[in-house]
């Protein structure tokens, strides 16, 4: 039997042994149990963030940290798998002792749109991998866009009438580009926008009222259209109403030359005479339709002109008429054998170095005006322009002198653009540029009617010399050979940025038939012709013996947008006050000329009321001659 001493011992070592025993297993690398194997060296990554969200052409970023184990102390590589289409991501390093690396992840402009679970994977020497995973969100970019508005909305017209709105475009970022508009309207509204794209937030759209459209309301739209983005379409609400039932026009003449007579016809019913009541000639019209014809004694040559117009085109009432001034001039800077022409207003002069470089200027209006003159030299058959001058706000006493000085502040090379008409086929032809501002029009050049073409390099004024309100135009005529002038067109387009332009030709006129249906007591000549869609705007037929000259001038509204011009003289028998030799002369050859045109803007009864940026005028002639 154990003494008491000795089982105490026997009891307490057991329990010291386990107290060890659990000991050594908590440390797990004491050098002091041989039979403990060595520990496996390994590594483990972390995320800032399991997700990234990245917008198409945006790039962000994750923060990868390591975590090594096992003593393993080496250099990391962290690289990313799994990317969607169009996403990139960097190579990262995490150095020995360093502990984390951020990893760059670009969305190109064109990566695919969605979400995708990539992998972020992590390897260093001799250790296993280690992996995190990355979902990855690629949002579309905004395009931006544009939205258009209508200033005003709505439109009140009579028949006959027109008016304008404004076209806003608000743009929203990242879209900046131009916008293309195009409007569309019911039958009889004619409506003219800019042509090509509107840098600006501001555009003008013209309404016109053909004098047949009925009463009532219709929807005028303009649609825009920008690259990259969505159309955007705004609504014009046009009220039509009725042209009063009778509307009272006065014309008057404000060149101190009335004609000896006039008379109208309401429709179809008779010609009565128009008497003169002061300085204007007063007439009542209630149908849709007025013709007017006045006669002029040019010294003994008569000029008889007929007016075909539609009710409210006849609205020529009395104004202001200006009056003139003689005005002298003299050129500076003007060599021999050099051409200076010049314009003070509306009145052009020209001087000729070596004989002359003395000015006269007849009929100036008063007034401030502007100056503009141009110099040029003959090569080849064309006046090749070398300067410029252009003075602003002239307003010379009658009687004084003004003074184009081509050496001077206010002298100037010009700019030059290329003009190019399509549709000009294997024709010759010519090119002319003018400018018009507030107080003045001029031409700047003109080239003869060569074999050139279809493209030619003309003379404008400069873009820093121009103001708000000037117009420059230029224009192609086509022939079908040199000097072939009984069957011509031609176009010309208006701007007010110095650019090259690009023009399109309308057609030959097609087959004119002129013919003399009565010859006594004076010859009453026709014209018919096919019309042709280029060419719906005003008709114009003259007819040219010794000592008359008659004019008819019709309008497309008079015309009712019918397939066939056909125009005569009328038959004045009865009417008071008319005289048979007023007319054309039976026996006698009468040389007749038909000129047509159209245009893609507003017209009054002599062409565009006002020229816009892109505006093309068409014309299309054909002479001939006839013995009534």
């Amino acid at each position: 039997m154990l003494s008491r001493r000795r089982a105490a011992r026997s009891r307490l070592f057991p329990a010291a042994l386990a107290a060890l025993l659990a000991l050594g297993s908590c440390t797990g690398d004491s050098p002091s149990d041989p039979n403990d194997p060595d520990p496996t060296p390994s590594i483990s990554i972390t995320l800032g963030s399991s997700t990234l969200t990245l917008q198409q052409g945006d790039d962000g970023t994750v923060q990868v940290t390591v975590t090594r184990a096992g003593g393993y102390t080496g250099a990391v590589s962290v690289s990313v798998d799994g990317l969607p289409t169009g996403v990139t991501a960097s190579s990262g390093q995490i150095a020995s002792g360093a502990s984390s690396t951020t990893v760059d992840i670009a969305a190109a402009a064109g990566a695919a749109v969605g979400s995708v679970s990539a992998t972020v994977r992590a390897t260093g020497a001799g250790v296993a991998a280690a992996t995190a995973g990355l979902s990855i969100q690629v949002t579309a970019a905004p395009t931006g866009g544009f939205a258009l508005s209508l200033d005003p909305s709505s439109l009140s017209l009579q028949q006959g009438a027109s008016g304008e709105s404004t076209v806003s475009i608000a743009r929203t970022a990242p879209f900046a580009g131009g916008v293309t508009l195009a409007a569309s309207a019911p039958s009889g509204i004619t409506v003219g926008v800019p042509a090509g794209p509107v840098d600006g937030d501001e555009a003008t759209m013209s309404v016109e009222v053909a004098a047949s459209v009925d009463p009532g309301t219709y929807p005028v739209t303009v649609t825009g259209s920008g690259a990259g983005v969505s159309d955007d379409v705004a609504t014009l609400q046009l009220t039509v109403t009725a042209a009063p039932a009778g509307s009272d026009f006065a014309w008057g003449f404000c060149d101190d030359d009335p004609p000896i007579w006039m008379a109208a016809q309401d429709g179809s019913g008779s010609w009565q005479r128009v008497l003169p009541s002061g300085e204007v000639f007063p007439f009542t019209v209630t149908s849709d339709r007025v013709q007017v014809a006045a006669v002029w004694d040019r010294g003994g040559e008569y000029e008889l002109v007929v007016f075909f117009l539609a009710r409210p085109e006849a609205s020529l009432t009395e104004g202001v008429c200006p009056t003139y001034r003689d005005v002298n001039g003299t050129v500076v800077g003007l060599a021999s054998g050099q051409l200076a022409f010049a314009t003070l207003g509306y009145s052009a002069a020209s001087a000729f170095g070596g004989v002359s470089n003395a000015l006269a200027f007849n009929d100036v209006v008063e007034g401030a005006v502007d100056f503009f003159a141009t110099r040029s030299s003959s090569s080849g058959g064309t006046q090749v322009v070398d300067r410029l001058f252009l003075q602003r706000v002239v307003n010379p006493a009658p009687g004084a002198t003004v003074t184009v000085d081509f050496t001077g502040p206010n002298a100037f090379a010009p700019a030059t653009v290329e003009v190019t008409a399509s549709n000009f086929g294997g024709d010759v032809g010519g090119a002319l540029s003018t400018i018009v501002t507030p107080t003045m029009a001029s031409p700047i050049f003109s080239d003869a009617l060569s074999t050139g073409g279809p493209s030619w390099t003309v003379p404008v004024v400069p873009q820093d010399r121009l103001r708000s309100g000037d117009m420059q135009s230029v224009g192609v005529t086509a022939l079908t050979g040199p000097l072939e002038l009984t069957n011509t067109r031609s176009t010309v387009k208006w701007f007010s940025t110095v650019a090259d332009q690009s023009l399109t030709l309308g057609p030959y006129l097609s087959t004119v038939t002129v013919s003399a249906p009565a010859s006594a007591p004076y010859a009453r000549l026709r014209v018919q012709y096919d019309r042709q869609p280029e060419y719906m705007g005003h008709v114009q037929a003259v007819f040219d013996q010794t000592d008359r000259n008659v004019i008819l001038w019709a309008t497309d509204d008079w015309l009712g947008g019918a397939s066939t011009a056909d125009l005569a003289i009328p038959d004045f028998a009865g009417v008071d006050g008319w005289m048979d030799i007023w007319g054309p002369q039976a026996g006698a050859s009468a040389l007749w000329t038909v000129n047509v045109n159209g245009w893609d803007g507003i017209g009054g009864i002599i062409g565009p009321e006002r020229f816009i940026d892109g505006l093309e005028v068409r014309t299309a002639v054909r002479i001939g001659s006839i013995t009534p």
